[in-house]
Order: C-alpha cells, then structure tokens, then sequence
C-alpha cells in the first residue's frame, strides 16, 4: 500500500561500566533469596512454643542495638530490658477485638 503508516520500532541498548569507583567502598550485596551465611554474633539460643504445643527451637535476636520493649501494667509506663536478661516471657491474652477493612472512600 503506497499511502499506508508503517509502525517503526527503534531498540536502544545502553551498557554502563564503571570500573573502580565507589563500588570498592559499599558492601557486598545481599541476595535474600540465597542461601543463609552463618549467625549472628549476638543472637541466644531459645525457643517458641505456640498454643497448639508445636515448638520452634532456634536462635533469638532483635534489631540491632535495641532492647525489648515491655509494657508495665502497675506503672503504666514501658520498660527496656536486654534480651540476654530474659530468661522466659509468658503471655496472656487481656483484650480481643475485630476491626473492619480500612479502604479509602475513592479511588486515586
């Protein structure tokens, strides 16, 4: 057809490559797919036991440089206390509750 709109397509393909930049400075990457690498050296041994009676044996930790964050009933106030001073934590259930789905009233 002599008058007809034929469709182009261009491919551009770029390669980028730095050699010896900041690269050297920044640590290696994690590829959280990949197969674990060791402990941490912080972690202490311990469990969790659910309500079913299952166990899950293992090594606890927290974020670094954190404690764990306790809520005093008798002084209405939270306390922070090292994880290797715990040596065991018991719940209970004080309140439960449902909520509804939150969605936004419109679309954005």
């Amino acid at each position: 057809m002599p008058g007809a709109i034929r469709p182009r397509l261009f491919v551009l393909c770029v390669t980028l490559a730095v050699a010896g930049s900041a690269a050297a400075d920044d640590p290696p990457a994690i590829d959280p797919f990949g197969p674990r690498t060791g402990g941490r050296e912080d972690a202490i041994p311990g469990y969790l036991e659910l309500s079913d009676g299952s166990v899950h044996p293992g090594r606890l930790y927290l974020t670094r440089e954190t404690k764990l964050k306790i809520y005093d009933g008798a002084k209405k106030s939270f306390r922070e206390i090292p994880l290797d001073a715990v040596s065991r934590i018991d719940c209970a259930v004080e309140k439960e509750w449902t909520e509804k789905e939150w969605r936004f009233k419109e679309n954005a």
